[in-house]
């Protein structure tokens, strides 16, 4: 098995011309050339995604936080309000305070089926 190998050697050297040869060498550095350019240029772009990727889903946490705030801080005003004018334009004297929260608590279950 060794002889067939370096007789191969030997033949396809022995047959390869100057310009052959250095036709083979320059191909085969430029595919070495080309891979490692392509593993260096796969590896930057996969760390780039991979930051703008975090970035962007803290963006998206970060504005979903403030969507909530926001929401949370509409109901309580909204909550306050209806509180303070049924408790404000209640007349303590007649007992209808109680039908008034009765009132409020079904706008709140009205509401709360339509959103």
């Amino acid at each position: 098995m060794d002889k067939k190998r370096t007789i191969w050697k030997k033949k396809l050297f022995d047959d390869a011309s100057i310009r052959s040869m250095i036709f083979i060498y320059f191909t085969i550095t430029a595919l070495a050339a080309s891979v490692l350019i392509s593993l260096s240029l796969y590896q930057r772009m996969s760390r780039q995604v991979t930051e703008v990727v975090q970035e962007e889903s803290q963006n998206l946490i970060a504005q979903v936080g403030r969507s909530v705030e926001s929401y949370l801080r509409t109901i309580m005003k909204l909550s306050d309000s209806l509180y303070y004018g049924t408790i404000k334009n209640a007349d303590l004297s007649s007992q209808s305070l109680g039908s008034e929260f009765r009132r409020m608590g079904r706008f709140w279950r009205q509401s709360r089926r339509c959103v």
